[in-house]
């Protein structure tokens, strides 16, 4: 909840927060960083495969 010490209406007083915890964080970034592995991994393979064939 936001706090407001001085009685100013800053126009915040119907915002809605949305907070993760700690660990639903975490979380996202092993995944997030567990797909980037993945996609970079498919791409090196796929750069080998094509630098391999026109060496000829």
């Amino acid at each position: 909840m936001l706090r407001n010490l001085f009685g100013i209406d800053l126009g915040t007083s119907g915002l809605i927060l949305q907070a993760k915890s700690r660990e639903g964080t975490l979380a996202d970034k092993i995944i997030a960083r567990s797909e980037h592995a993945e996609v970079s991994a498919s791409a090196s393979r796929a750069s080998l495969r094509n630098s391999s064939g026109s060496t000829s």
